[in-house]
This record gives C-alpha cells, sequence and structure tokens, in this order.
C-alpha cells in the first residue's frame, strides 16, 4: 500500500468501509521536501528524460524548485488530504 492514497477500489484502502483498520501516513516537511526536489528532479538522466516525452523538465536554480513547491501545494499535500477527508 505504500505511497497510496484511500481508495474505494482496493480493498483495505476503504477508510470508511473498514473502520477497524489503523492507518499511518507519513509526511515529510515542505521545506525538506522543496530542498530535496531540486537535485532529485535535475539528476535525471536525458535518457529517462525522452522516454518521458522530456518529463520532468529540470529546473535552472533551487529558487525554481521552492517556486514550484509553493505554486503546487496540492500536488505536495494532495495525498495526505485524502486520508484527512
Amino acid at each position: 500500500f505504500s505511497h497510496m492514497s484511500p481508495s474505494r477500489n482496493i480493498y483495505g484502502m476503504n477508510v470508511q468501509r473498514h473502520p477497524g483498520i489503523k492507518y499511518l501516513v507519513t509526511l515529510r516537511n515542505l521545506k525538506e521536501v522543496a530542498r530535496s526536489f531540486y537535485p532529485f528532479i535535475n539528476n535525471h538522466s536525458p535518457e529517462f528524460r525522452s522516454m518521458w516525452g522530456g518529463f520532468p523538465p529540470p529546473f535552472s536554480s533551487r529558487d525554481d524548485a521552492v517556486d514550484f513547491c509553493i505554486d503546487n501545494k496540492e500536488l505536495i499535500f494532495g495525498h495526505a488530504k485524502g486520508w484527512w477527508n
């Protein structure tokens, strides 16, 4: 179940249907995510990017990576929000 959000389609992942199951969701601090995002994205090889149609595009600076994380909070926090609701 690693990295999955709650789902009605996967047994055990439907929180409302299985209230007796305990779940543990771990999140990283947004500052840590932003800090590690730059080297993670920029270390993808050109071969990897070509397989994915140029995705992910490299960041030109660490500030660009931080701005991306701030501008796309739903991408970062959408997983946690799915569990919270």
